[in-house]
């Protein structure tokens, strides 16, 4: 797996849509550390001759390609936040490397198989959480969300928990493809939502599922989301959309011109609305091989 960082991805694959990629994170204006993480890697099939009675390469690289996104937004104060969003993404990270299947060819109906080996990780990853809180007392109660997205043959595999979010654009509308993991919005589908703004917005900070936490279990929301030439796959925390409404994430998206100009402008703008939070964003648009390298 090669771990790409804030640097941009842009490796062909062979379906003929190339995703560009990008990722950013900043501590914002008001928090005193960092406990997001994110994570932009490209998985291939790879040989590593070591012996060879002909010169030539020592590693071989197959055309074939995936795509893994991930955003973590770490909660339980400095050191368990930022612990419990590097944990999680370490244990996607291990599963993705060493346990994912050859996950080239979807097997099962329309991927079902590779979404279930996704969702295995994600409960792996709160086991795990759980299991070094339960041995220090100084990390009792971290949590974290997770939003990830796994990309191949023109389909973006999303798993989510928690309220960190996972926007599709297409043809210049923004949608939400997630559901906020909260309070709010769990009263709002029950249709008991109390009036007034004040007491939504206190809410809608209450997280109901999260990857860790006081106890062991969570709920994995799953989405597949077929992309085409031009939309753009965005996954952020919620530091990023507290501070920006649906329709300036469309304006900044629709007026740069690359992934990584996106996720800048992004950030500048949720830190001139005050950058209450850590703010971080990946943003993936999806091109066509010819017109990329063109």
């Amino acid at each position: 797996m090669e771990r790409l960082g804030s640097t941009l991805a842009s490796m062909p694959d062979v379906d003929q849509l190339q995703p560009l990629v990008c990722g950013a994170t900043d501590r914002g204006l008001v928090r005193p550390g960092n406990e997001d993480q994110f994570l932009v890697a490209v998985l291939r099939k790879a040989m590593q001759i070591q012996q060879c009675s002909f010169s030539g390469p020592t590693t071989r690289v197959a055309h074939e390609a995936g795509h893994l996104w991930l955003v973590a937004d770490g909660m339980g104060g400095h050191e368990g936040g930022e612990t419990a969003s590097m944990l999680a993404t370490e244990a996607i990270e291990e599963f993705a490397l060493n346990v994912l299947k050859w996950f080239f060819h979807l097997r099962g109906a329309e991927g079902s198989e590779l979404l279930l080996e996704f969702e295995q990780a994600l409960r792996r990853a709160d086991q795990r959480l759980t299991h070094e809180a339960a041995h220090d007392p100084a990390l009792f109660g971290m949590g974290t969300t997770v939003t990830v997205a796994f990309f191949l043959a023109a389909t973006a595999f999303v798993l989510h928990v928690g309220d960190s979010r996972c926007y599709l654009l297409k043809r210049g509308e923004l949608r939400q493809v997630t559901r906020d993991h909260t309070l709010r919005e769990l009263l709002k589908s029950r249709g008991e939502l109390p009036p007034g703004g004040v007491a939504q917005e206190r809410l809608s900070h209450i997280l109901t599922n999260v990857v860790g936490g006081p106890s062991a279990g969570i709920h994995v929301d799953i989405h597949k989301v077929k992309v085409e030439p031009g939309d753009q796959l965005l996954l952020c925390t919620d530091g990023l959309t507290a501070m920006l409404s649906d329709q300036e994430i469309t304006d900044v998206l629709l007026a740069t011109e690359s992934s990584a100009a996106a996720c800048s402008a992004l950030i500048d703008a949720a830190n001139r609305r005050g950058g209450h939070d850590n703010i971080t964003a990946i943003v993936a648009r999806f091109e066509d091989i010819e017109k990329a390298a063109s």
